[in-house]
């Protein structure tokens, strides 16, 4: 990911303790289409958040893209009792990456 793993659970443990309910992030940079890179985001969440639901987009091409970071992407988690009202989460459709949202 393009943050560290280490900032990235700095990241988590103070927006823990500013009461977060949901974290929109644009422009990672991650390719969330590798089912590593989303374990290691759901393992550092969970231990800031045991609740925690994740919505991720990231952009399609022809291109082989094989290296865990992508330009653009986005992702938007909702942790603690929203994570629990979500009714639907929904990414950019037409494929370039753009946007991810949650209906709560």
């Amino acid at each position: 990911m393009s943050l560290g793993t280490q900032s990235l659970i700095n990241l988590c443990m103070n927006l823990k303790i500013l009461g977060v309910g949901i974290i929109s992030l644009t422009e990672t940079n991650v390719h969330w289409k590798r089912n590593h890179v989303v374990a290691m985001l759901k393992s550092i969440l969970k231990d800031a958040w045991p609740a925690n639901r994740i919505a991720v987009c990231t952009s399609e091409s022809e291109i082989d893209w094989n290296a865990d970071s992508k330009p653009g992407e986005t992702a938007m988690i909702s942790v603690n009792k929203l994570s629990s009202v979500i009714i639907e989460q929904r990414q950019d459709p037409s494929g370039m990456g753009r946007w991810t949202y949650s209906t709560i």
